[in-house]
């Protein structure tokens, strides 16, 4: 039901659902989401068309028929790019080689559709690949024709895949204030990990003239959870004000009672760091709740 009628949010948790139960029987499902056109459906877009690229070939096939009819049939696709881009990436991975002539011969005599079609060409000439990951970092690298839709896209696999070999691209990416979609960079990051990534994301986290150290907080906490803790004490005694915020979001999620004591001094109304001291409340009384922390007397105000 949610899949088909749902909000952005409902569709997005259906389409994981549904992704991870792995049954034919979802194809349904699936399709009703890949046809959600609007921009805030993009993610369960990407995680439906995965899903049924995972499903094999007579769902894929299924799908690509679908796809194809709305292609051909769809008035509403006419003059939007976006939504022609969108349904041109699920077609991309989710069809087999020899569709791509069928979708070319239904859109020659669609003049509104040439420069989507265009401009998708290395993703609908290149999947499937043997090897996704390497054809995908390839593809990332000499990106300058693809939509920075398609980018998010090519983003969003690379963590799915879980692909080493994209880290350090991905990594350069993530150090551009430019990037279409940084949330889906950082979960990039987070989904791949390794050392490289790790590594990177210590050194910006330490250096306070770096826009991306709020940021590079938020990926290291994720992937090292409490090994982050040392490294998250010194963000918050050093680290530039977003970077602090950031700290302690983590800090409430992964801290203990040193913590506390540590942000105790800080929390302090007069002497403390007053920009903060929100951030501060919420935290400590988090950590307390979470670890049962011996109660200390501390000044609010």
């Amino acid at each position: 039901h949610d899949a088909a009628t749902g909000n952005y949010l409902e569709t997005t948790d259906t389409a994981n659902i549904l992704r991870k139960l792995h049954d034919a029987g979802c194809l349904p499902g699936l399709k009703s989401i890949l046809s959600k056109r609007d921009f805030i459906y993009s993610q369960a877009n990407k995680i439906a068309t995965m899903a049924i690229v995972e499903l094999g070939p007579a769902a894929r096939k299924q799908a690509t028929e679908a796809i194809l009819k709305e292609m051909h049939e769809s008035a509403s696709l006419t003059n939007n790019s976006d939504e022609q881009t969108r349904l041109l990436l699920e077609f991309a991975w989710i069809k087999q080689r020899a569709d791509y002539e069928t979708a070319a011969k239904l859109l020659v005599d669609k003049p509104n559709w040439s420069s989507a079609f265009k401009n998708m060409q290395p993703l609908l000439q290149g999947l499937p690949a043997a090897d996704e990951g390497v054809f995908l970092v390839r593809t990332l690298k000499a990106q300058h024709t693809l939509p920075q839709q398609a980018v998010d896209w090519i983003v969003y696999r690379l963590g799915d895949l879980k692909e080493k070999r994209a880290a350090a691209l991905l990594i350069a990416l993530f150090q551009q204030a430019s990037t279409y979609s940084p949330r889906t960079v950082t979960e990039a990051l987070e989904a791949i990990g390794g050392n490289e990534v790790t590594a990177t994301m210590k050194s910006i986290a330490l250096n306070n003239s770096s826009p991306c150290q709020a940021n590079a907080v938020e990926v290291l906490s994720n992937i090292e959870q409490e090994k982050a803790l040392p490294l998250l004490r010194q963000v918050i005694k050093t680290g530039a004000l977003d970077a602090k915020v950031r700290t302690l979001n983590a800090l409430a999620r992964l801290g203990n009672c040193q913590d506390r004591d540590l942000l105790l001094p800080m929390f302090d109304y007069w002497t403390g760091e007053r920009a903060i001291h929100y951030w501060l409340l919420q935290t400590i009384t988090g950590i307390e709740q979470r670890c049962n922390c011996k109660p200390i007397e501390r000044t609010t105000k």
